[in-house]
């Protein structure tokens, strides 16, 4: 069980890749167009189809989340510069920030979930260890 919660955790990570692997530049964060890593892992074109949906599907979402996220840490920032605070009101903005935080976290779990369910554990713990090698 804890080997699979390693796999997801470095799968998080990997989910916002934007680097090179094995040396090829990727479109943005789609990293089953590297074509060593595609070769890697015997990616199929329905698979790699799958893969451009849930991207589409996911990344306009996670990134109004990451906004949600920094909008509510910079409306605490300001409410904690604040001489004349008020307690309650940055017990409200905290509560705020964590529901946002929890939002992205769940977001970003369920594209793992769903990445899983579209190349398979095995394959998913390949991923995970090219990933662990760019580190």
């Amino acid at each position: 069980m804890s080997n699979k919660c390693l796999v997801v955790v470095s799968l998080i990570g990997l989910i916002f890749l934007s680097q090179s692997i094995g040396g090829q530049e990727l479109p943005s964060d789609k990293w089953w167009y590297a074509q060593n890593l595609a070769e890697k892992l015997n990616l199929t074109e329905a698979e790699i189809r799958e893969l451009d949906q849930l991207h589409l599907a996911s990344h306009s979402k996670l990134n109004k989340l990451k906004r949600a996220v920094e909008d509510a840490e910079f409306e605490l920032d300001n409410l904690l510069g604040h001489k004349s605070m008020l307690d309650d009101d940055v017990r409200k903005q905290f509560e705020r920030l964590e529901e946002a935080r929890t939002n992205l976290a769940n977001e970003r779990l369920r594209f793992a979930v769903r990445l899983r369910e579209i190349i398979g554990d095995q394959r998913l713990e390949q991923l995970s260890l090219a990933h662990e090698k760019l580190r």
